[in-house]
């Protein structure tokens, strides 16, 4: 069952496991490309699945309820969190700024996200 606007789950589903292959790939080409630890594969793959699943979260289909929100705030939001996560494991751990700037990242971004999504969900 399609939409005009949406994506079928089978083909959203097919195209967030290639991103993830992708992703692999290019925190491999990182890993071998920078000199930094392996957990640099590890934040390569949150950024970049961060940003499929942000991107991705309009083609969603609808599935709301008046409980909670959609699918599609469900997964902006979750690949928000992932970016910024791994964003803040990359600024604490391979860079000199310490742990506040990694744990005011996530902290901000919570705010502002649950503030947007508040005043989009409102009734």
């Amino acid at each position: 069952m399609t939409n005009k606007d949406k994506l079928a789950n089978r083909t959203l589903s097919a195209v967030i496991g290639s991103m993830f292959l992708i992703a692999v790939v290019i925190g491999l080409v990182a890993y071998s490309v920078m000199d930094e630890g392996i957990d640099i594969i590890l934040w390569v793959v949150l950024i970049v699945m961060g940003i499929t699943f942000a991107v991705l979260s309009p083609m969603q289909r609808g599935g709301t309820t008046n409980f909670g929100p959609s699918n599609s705030d469900y997964n902006l939001v979750m690949g928000i969190l992932m970016l910024v996560i791994g964003l803040a494991g990359y600024m604490w751990f391979h860079t000199d700024l310490g742990w506040l700037a990694p744990v005011a990242l996530i902290l901000l971004t919570l705010a502002a996200v649950g503030i947007v999504l508040m005043i989009k969900n409102r009734k």
